[in-house]
């Protein structure tokens, strides 16, 4: 409704829900329409108070709970083919520091960049002081591809390629990070992840549901996974292509360069990033590791 002379909006926003020593504080004029506030810290839980004043009466109260945000960059680069890939870039500016490290994820065939963050394992990454990247693979999400979107597992070097094309992208980019690169992958991105771990400037990271013959598929060079925790459910298996997911976990890890771990899920036919949202502990477990590497 259209407010009287004199109607003014109160805002308080506090890290404690009573309110007695409120961080930002600010009285606006609701004609104003709008009102800006800075000061608060990024990624942090904090308490809103609105109040409605008419008069220094209070006409209209309430209060709700909100976690502040960080810096989000949406990006474009090319890879191979003339393909355009979509990525995000997600970090906290006043944290990133020299030591700070660049970690990438990458979804499973037929999902997107955004398939990790019910996780929440970026978010955690991020408040470390992490640069964190996700992408999208040729074909998926808003990256562009003129094939059929198949092509990814019938040509599976072609995700890396995608991949390779991420690391040219943020290698024109000067965030004041350490050169040091983890990966996190799920199905096709976790065989990316595998194979990129191979490469000097990756340090470790984590494969949900990666496939042994696909990783291999991907590069010309004899495969040496390192620093790679493997994740899979026991029952999570191809019958048509012959895969059984927790065995080629097993495999990759006996294969990878320590440190290296697998974890197969018992009774498990989940897939993917779908085992953390049925298995919350792998979450603490998979933010463990990298902290580590």
């Amino acid at each position: 409704d259209a407010p009287e002379a004199g109607t003014t909006l109160s805002i308080s926003i506090s890290s404690s829900e009573n309110f007695t020593d409120p961080l930002i504080s600010e009285e606006v004029a609701v004609s104003a329409g709008t009102a800006r506030l800075s000061g608060l810290a990024p990624m942090t839980d904090y308490f809103l108070l609105s109040e409605l004043k008419e008069k220094e009466e209070i006409i209209w109260s309430e209060t709700e709970e909100f976690t502040s945000g960080y810096t989000s960059e949406f990006v474009s680069y090319a890879s191979t083919d003339e393909v355009i890939i979509s990525a995000k870039l997600a970090y906290i500016a006043s944290a990133l520091a020299p030591e700070s490290r660049t970690v990438i994820f990458m979804h499973e065939f037929s999902r997107t960049k955004t398939s990790w963050n019910a996780s929440g394992i970026m978010d955690s990454l991020i408040r470390d002081g992490n640069l964190c990247v996700a992408f999208d693979f040729r074909g998926h999400g808003s990256s562009s591809y003129g094939g059929p979107v198949t092509d990814l597992i019938d040509s599976p070097w072609m995700a890396r390629e995608d991949f390779d094309a991420t690391l040219d992208y943020l290698e024109g980019r000067d965030f004041g990070c350490s050169g040091d690169i983890i990966v996190f992958g799920a199905s096709i991105g976790a065989c990316v992840a595998t194979v990129a771990s191979s490469y000097p400037e990756i340090i470790g990271g984590l494969a949900a549901s990666a496939v042994e013959f696909l990783s291999r598929d991907m590069i010309e060079d004899v495969l040496i996974p390192r620093g790679m925790f493997y994740i899979a459910g026991e029952l999570d298996k191809n019958v048509t292509k012959g895969i059984d997911f927790g065995l080629d976990a097993h495999s990759l890890s006996e294969q990878s360069i320590a440190p290296t771990r697998a974890v197969v899920m018992e009774g498990a036919m989940e897939h993917g990033v779908d085992l953390f949202e049925s298995y919350p502990e792998l979450i603490h477990e998979a933010i463990s590791w990298v902290r580590d590497l």
